[in-house]
């Protein structure tokens, strides 16, 4: 449950957010970035001229070709960790295989996830 302090605190960081967006965004309209300068090509904030989706700032647009390969590289990565995964014992009895049990799965549902992100048509990264 909420206090009145606590309540207080998030209605001020929401109205400071939003303020925060309102000012990139009129700054976006009237082409004003940062010290006023000419930008050229994609910029934090933009439209990315061949996808029409807006950059958030903070972020850049990964390369195609570092996406694919860094797609690639877990994929194999994946691969080796399912490898390791199968060569463990049927019937898991001491400690120490649990552990390694656990770490496999974990690392393979990381590994799993980040091929998802990475298998997106446009990635995000920070900057």
């Amino acid at each position: 449950m909420l206090t009145r302090a606590t309540s207080w605190i998030w209605i001020l960081t929401f109205e400071r957010a939003a303020k925060k967006l309102e000012s990139r965004q009129a700054q976006q309209e009237h082409g004003q970035f940062g010290m006023g300068d000419r930008v050229q090509g994609p910029v934090e904030g933009t439209q990315h001229e061949f996808s029409g989706f807006v950059i958030p700032p903070g972020y850049k647009l990964l390369p195609e070709e570092e996406r694919k390969e860094m797609l690639n590289d877990l994929n194999q990565k994946l691969n080796d960790l399912e490898e390791k995964y199968r060569r463990l014992p049927l019937k898991i009895e001491t400690e120490g295989h649990r552990r390694q049990q656990r770490a496999l799965r974990n690392m393979i549902e990381e590994t799993e996830n980040a091929v998802r992100v990475f298998s997106r048509e446009h990635v995000l990264m920070e900057v």
